[in-house]
């Protein structure tokens, strides 16, 4: 046959619209052409993917109509590549982030859902089709109601909720009931796509004439020992996505790591301890955190595509699952990792808050400040908020939020805006973590806590100070539980109310002491005891042996 007979031929079974070498009034700028349709279209107006489907059909359009939905989400308009010489560069140019920007802001762009539900009469029906029908997976879609039934897919591994109960309830369909080929080099498939590709059509093209994805296209021309039609393929990748991710910023961290001081490193070393700290205090003490309506807000934010910011109305439930993090707060880079400046690990460019806001609220706010479109007003309603927080973010536009303060006072000021202590992390004590010295003081009387410590004076002068900011809430504890002996004082000063009062009792209560004591090894005398309870060098902590 020659090649000009099966050119005919061919001219003959390409859907209406295509000739050989591409489709009639091709243009490679097909998706611009869509864009610059949609443009025309008035404020309002509803789309989703089948509307742009339709329209890529009808008008011949060599576009892939789920791409351009993919690059109309607000959240990809201004996202962001590494280029090959290692800049962060947009991965859209700038005229069409205006006109994407631009759309999304005119048209009501609905996502088309392909969902059918997984109820007994829909499972009953599925059973029917496969069971008692010979109709294709497609068709069966069509049944069922699916707007695209090609994306109807019966398989082990599917996501699709009604497959995935069917399988459970009714097991796999019967062997050989859904037609499986093998592809070979000589499937019809796999001639017919190659010889498309080699009258000219494009890859997608070519995936279009035959209805299916391009990705199985690809598949096509391998599969036919073809590989010099597959084109430039990025190499696969290692890891998962997100284990790339990672890598990639602790490579940028590390990087940072290189222009910080010796000083800085020791500083962040630090706060970061004091952070894991916080972390456990909070944990240890919800009650800080799970009616506290400042704390309840900020975990909340969220920000909308439109740059609006709402509330994302979490449960009580959600926020106490919240509180049970490990990490509950981290020590955020107010510049991105990503933007990788030299600046990045110093301490000037760090902050603290949840962690669940790093992870979305900052991201997204970054995306929108960004965008040329950027309402000035909505930036700064966004500062206001952030700056009621002591939180900052470095945009294109320079940092909003909360004015810079030397990098000492930030996590003190993370804590001020939540309504919580500054003391809470710092080392008090014996290495503990405490509740706010100056809400203890709000509920103890001056004149009690002077006169606590003035008839503690003996003791404090044989011991050293440990520490001013854990003890005076167990001390007002201890009072109000009618304690007064001021070696019990102090030790609910150093310990806690509780530890002072079992002391008390076993000072005066000897029946008390030595059931308490009977377990203990090497069990000191009474006087031994009371030796040991004034001795500088057990740190004016009441101690058996062995035990603290």
């Amino acid at each position: 046959m020659s090649e000009l007979l099966f050119e005919s031929i061919l001219e003959e079974k390409l859907r209406p619209g295509y000739r050989v070498g591409g489709r009639i009034g091709f243009s490679r700028g097909g998706v611009a052409q869509v864009l610059a349709y949609l443009d025309t279209l008035p404020e309002g107006t509803d789309i989703d993917l089948e509307y742009i489907r339709k329209y890529i059909a009808d008008n011949n359009i060599d576009a892939n109509a789920k791409s351009i939905m993919d690059q109309l989400e607000p959240n990809k308009i201004n996202r962001k590549q590494i280029s090959s010489a290692g800049n962060e560069t947009f991965t859209y140019k700038k005229e069409k982030r205006d006109l994407l920007t631009k759309l999304n802001k005119k048209l009501n762009i609905k996502k088309l859902k392909e969902f059918i539900p997984a109820t007994k009469a829909n499972l009953e029906k599925l059973d029917y089709l496969i069971k008692r029908t010979d109709l294709n997976i497609e068709q069966i879609g069509k049944e069922l109601g699916y707007k695209n039934p090609k994306s109807f897919k019966f398989a082990p591994t599917t996501k699709n909720v009604l497959v995935k109960e069917y399988i459970k309830i009714y097991g796999n369909p019967p062997e050989g009931r859904f037609k499986i080929t093998k592809l070979t080099p000589d499937s019809q498939i796999v001639k017919k796509a190659i010889k498309l590709k080699e009258l000219g059509l494009s890859t997608t093209q070519v995936a279009n004439e035959l209805n299916i994805d391009r990705s199985a296209i690809v598949n096509y021309f391998r599969k036919g020992g073809r590989e010099d039609l597959v084109g430039q393929v990025n190499p696969k990748k290692e890891g998962t996505p997100q284990s790339r991710k990672k890598a990639a910023r602790m490579a940028n961290i590390k990087e940072g790591e290189k222009f910080a001081s010796k000083a800085d490193k020791a500083f962040n070393k630090a706060e970061d301890l004091r952070v894991k700290k916080i972390n456990a205090f909070l944990k240890n003490n919800p009650d800080q955190l799970v009616n506290n309506q400042k704390f309840i807000n900020l975990v909340n934010l969220k920000l909308d595509g439109r740059g609006n910011i709402i509330s994302k109305n979490k449960s009580p439930e959600a926020i106490a699952k919240i509180l049970k993090a490990d990490r509950l707060f981290e020590r955020d880079h107010i510049s991105s990792v990503a933007k990788r400046k030299r600046n990045m690990q110093f301490p000037v460019n760090f902050q603290m808050a949840p962690k669940n806001i790093n992870q979305g609220f900052f991201g997204a706010v970054e995306a929108y400040v960004n965008r040329p479109d950027a309402d000035p007003e909505k930036i700064k309603k966004i500062s206001k908020v952030l700056d009621q927080y002591g939180l900052r973010i470095s945009t294109n536009k320079g940092i909003i939020g909360a004015k810079p303060i030397p990098a000492s006072q930030v996590l003190d000021r993370n804590l001020k805006a939540l309504g919580l202590s500054t003391d809470i992390g710092k080392p008090i004590g014996k290495n503990l973590t405490g509740p706010s010295i100056e809400k203890t003081v709000e509920t103890t009387k001056p004149s009690r806590i002077k006169t606590v410590f003035k008839a503690a004076k003996p003791v404090l002068k044989a011991l050293p100070v440990i520490g001013t900011g854990i003890g005076l809430y167990d001390v007002n504890k201890a009072l109000q539980a009618g304690i007064t002996d001021p070696r019990d004082l102090y030790l609910a000063y150093e310990v806690s109310a509780d530890v002072a009062a079992k002391n008390k009792r076993m000072r005066e209560d000897p029946e008390f002491r030595m059931k308490e004591m009977a377990g203990l090894p090497a069990i000191m005398t009474e006087d031994e005891f009371e030796e040991d309870f004034t001795s500088p060098d057990n740190e004016g902590i009441v101690a058996v042996r062995g035990v603290i």
